[in-house]
């Protein structure tokens, strides 16, 4: 029946729910859901210094691998749930994008080898990213209010 989900009163709950059923937005919420659950588990596995993991013979290592695996983890699963429960409503869907968008700066942040790269990357895809999201708007209007108060 709500094959696009387009129910007017989308609760958590039946957002959930939707997991289970198919609708067009089935295959992003599965396509980050699943990884992000991947990188879970390699980060327990990361953090526990499971066997496969006793390999890392320097701090370093063990970190920049902690690390990375966290950032893909908050990457991948704030992406499906973007995409699980922005039916909820305007103010969830602007929140959740913002949340989406700041773990794609993240995650390109992060796999960048070099200070320049990340600076670059941050830039020219986490910037922009912003700015259609809608965030300066509400940065804006914190200024003019600051700034410019009525007398």
């Amino acid at each position: 029946k709500y094959h696009y989900r387009a129910h007017p009163q989308m609760t958590a709950s039946m957002c959930l729910r939707s997991l289970f059923t198919l609708h067009n937005e089935t295959m992003n919420v599965l396509s980050h859901l699943i990884p992000g659950l991947y990188f879970l588990a390699h980060l327990v596995c990361i953090v526990s210094k499971s066997h496969c993991y006793s390999v890392f013979k320097l701090p370093q290592s063990f970190f920049i691998q902690a690390i990375q695996a966290l950032v893909i983890v908050i990457c991948m699963l704030s992406s499906a749930c973007y995409h699980l429960f922005m039916p909820m409503g305007e103010w969830h869907y602007h929140l959740l994008l913002k949340l989406d968008l700041v773990g794609i700066g993240l995650m390109i942040s992060s796999i960048c080898s070099t200070q320049q790269q990340a600076i670059l990357g941050t830039f020219t895809v986490g910037v922009p990213a912003v700015l259609v999201s809608g965030f300066s708007d509400a940065v804006r209007l914190a200024f003019r209010m600051q700034f410019h108060k009525p007398i």
